[in-house]
């Protein structure tokens, strides 16, 4: 007998909140946490035998600011991160499934980040 099981997808990303200015690291810049990260993803390619490049798992890395707040109606379906305290920070948003899981600890811990689930 064969028996076909049926599974659901999770196609999300993740989004990182870079708090390093809660501990006055003003000169952490978006430079510095591509190289960082660069450097985590090298890890990670070479413990899991992996190719995952910052093409493939990143889609967008900046700085927040009060423009991109949600306005009007879009106050509704905001995410979680689009908030005022926000401001001034590094933002990390991941395509959709593409950065490891086993890097997110590292990613929290390393640039005092807060994760975010997307969708």
């Amino acid at each position: 007998m064969k028996i076909k099981r049926d599974f659901v997808t999770n196609s999300s990303s993740a989004c990182f909140v870079v708090n390093y200015y809660d501990f006055g690291h003003k000169d952490f810049t978006i430079k510095k946490v591509e190289e960082d990260f660069q450097k985590m993803l090298d890890f990670y390619n070479m413990l899991f035998n992996d190719d995952v490049t910052m093409e493939k798992a990143i889609e967008n890395i900046f700085i927040f600011s009060e423009s991109d707040l949600p306005q009007g109606k879009d106050k509704e379906y905001a995410w979680e991160y689009e908030r005022p305290e926000t401001i001034g920070k590094i933002v990390i948003i991941g395509q959709s499934n593409e950065i490891p899981y086993a890097l997110f600890s590292l990613i929290e811990q390393h640039f005092n980040a807060t994760h975010f689930h997307l969708g």
